[in-house]
């Protein structure tokens, strides 16, 4: 199972939501699941330009039958700055890819902008973070953009999540300060795990978000941080976020080989933990 993100977000009025979709060897997969949730996708936010996000889309666009029928909305995603320079020849390979096949979208698309808001029936997204146009260099990661959702439920209830994308450490510590004063905008039911749930934010930015659920886009070997065919035995940081994220009592969301679709009923699970 290779390492990809993607979510379907269905309000109550039956309307789509997607963030990032996946690799290209995801799109038919995406295609099938969208046209099950009716064929229209009323918005869909890319986190960044990085194959495992975004290619997906972009082999929708070179290969369009795949989405025969299906509709978009809105395309919503955050561009490298001017002059940005990635930090490796991989990245720039992503990056170019992007900006090759991007174009060719026939999708309305919009690059985000920091306190954009957009609303779909009952839910809400806010975007709470994006990176600097005075940015130069860097990871990909580093282009992650933040969002809040917000699903109002039956009886005035509230449902928040927090999406990281693949936030790095220096985003992580530049959102921090920008809602020092604003603590309440980070706090949230639940979290996307940023990069994977490994090498991503540093613990600060998940115990501001004090989640209930830890949403985790990572497939079985990066969680259990497999190496030579052993757990524990990899280069990840995936068990120590996982202790971080333990310590704050959150409770672990996941998608592994057998099952990769994990459903999450965010009435039911309120419900559950008495909310």
């Amino acid at each position: 199972m290779t390492q990809m993100m993607g979510y379907l977000i269905v309000t109550d009025g039956g309307r789509l939501i997607v963030f990032d979709g996946g690799n290209r060897g995801d799109a038919a997969e995406l295609a099938r699941l969208v046209r099950g949730c009716g064929g229209h996708i009323d918005l869909w936010f890319l986190s960044h330009p990085h194959s495992d996000h975004v290619g997906a889309l972009l082999e929708w666009i070179e290969k369009p039958e795949l989405a025969e029928g299906i509709s978009v909305g809105k395309l919503l995603y955050s561009p490298a700055p001017e002059g940005f320079v990635p930090d490796s020849g991989d990245e720039w390979n992503d990056l170019n890819e992007f900006a090759r096949v991007f174009p060719k979208c026939g999708y309305p698309a919009k690059a985000l902008e920091g306190g954009e808001l957009f609303t779909v029936d009952n839910v809400a997204i806010e975007v709470l973070w994006v990176p600097s146009p005075d940015l130069k260099s860097g990871m990909v990661n580093d282009l992650s953009v933040v969002c809040r959702l917000t699903e109002v439920l039956p009886g005035d209830r509230e449902f928040a999540m927090i999406f990281l994308g693949d936030l790095w450490v220096r985003g992580g510590e530049d959102l921090l300060k920008q809602y020092a004063d604003r603590p309440e905008k980070l706090r949230a039911d639940a979290v996307q795990m940023a990069h994977h749930g490994q090498n991503g934010v540093d613990f600060p930015v998940y115990e501001a978000i004090m989640p209930t659920w830890a949403f985790w886009p990572t497939p079985d070997w990066l969680w259990l941080n497999m190496g030579g065919g052993r757990a524990g035995a990899g280069p990840f940081k995936t068990l120590v976020v996982r202790a971080w994220m333990e310590q704050l009592g959150a409770i672990p969301v996941t998608s592994f080989a057998g099952s990769p679709h994990t459903v999450f009923d965010t009435a039911e699970e309120l419900g559950r933990m008495g909310k």
